[in-house]
């Protein structure tokens, strides 16, 4: 069941079967219009999966380290959040056409949804994923002091709402799920949060994410796979399989590293 708006809570929208705010909806034909370029680099996530965190971490890298230039705008300036939309505050997209190239965007729009000039103009993605058990949690906090979202309820009425995939940008079976499909037929960077968290405070390194692509050894990739086939279970399989969530082990990711195709 979809979460109810209360008070100067707005309902969710659904937009081919996932359900968006309000505003974003009113805005539809201008995201679904917009104009990518070929060397734009769009950062994507399931909402409350590191977003800002990577945002950062690219944005480092792409000013060779320098902390004062990574200081020269908040991050929604540096990298505009195409979907985004509040009157009368400029859109995501009036904020994209503005920049001038190469630019950095980012989004939380499944792959069905993506306006279709990313994948015409094969633009370079990168994905982060993060385990669904602490992602629901992060996200049941952040909607509960979000007035923009609609109340999350007990966390027992989240916990179906979540799983069921009625919360804001859809299922988070269907968001990973589609994003990996992806990986190898568009330029895509598949990251994992986890690994992230232990590579950046375990060396200090964080140029070495840049490189590092997607590929994972069979017995992590099962896992994922197995959690992202979920989508069909009930509620208390869900509940079993987010309780036994294995955290990858180092020794576990398959490390590639090259550049982008």
């Amino acid at each position: 069941m979809m979460a109810e708006a209360t008070g100067s809570r707005k309902p969710l929208v659904e937009v081919a079967g996932v359900p968006l705010q309000a505003a974003m909806v009113d805005n539809w034909s201008q995201i679904q219009n917009f104009e990518a370029k070929p060397d734009d680099l769009l950062i994507c996530t399931y909402p409350k999966s590191g977003t800002t965190w990577i945002q950062e971490i690219v944005d480092m890298i792409q000013q060779d380290g320098d902390e004062v230039k990574c200081q020269r705008a908040i991050i929604q300036h540096r990298h505009p959040f195409i979907e985004w939309a509040r009157p009368p505050q400029p859109s995501g997209v009036d904020k994209a056409n503005a920049m001038p190239s190469p630019r950095t965007l980012r989004t939380h729009l499944s792959t069905v949804l993506l306006p279709p000039s990313f994948w015409e103009k094969h633009c370079k993605f990168l994905y982060v994923a993060r385990n669904a058990k602490d992602c629901m949690v992060s996200y049941y906090h952040f909607q509960r002091m979000n007035n923009v979202l609609p109340d999350p309820g007990t966390w027992e009425e989240y916990f179906e709402t979540f799983v069921n995939g009625k919360v804001a940008w859809g299922s988070w079976f269907d968001h990973v799920r589609g994003w990996w499909d992806m990986r190898d037929r568009y330029q895509v960077l598949f990251l994992f949060y986890e690994d992230i968290k232990r590579e950046l405070w375990g060396t200090g390194k964080i140029t070495s994410l840049w490189p590092r692509m997607r590929s994972l050894k069979k017995s992590t990739g099962k896992r994922w796979m197995a959690l992202l086939s979920a989508s069909a279970w009930s509620s208390e399989q869900v509940s079993k399989a987010l309780k036994r969530w294995p955290r990858p082990q180092p020794e576990e990711a398959l490390r590639v590293h090259g550049t982008y195709r």
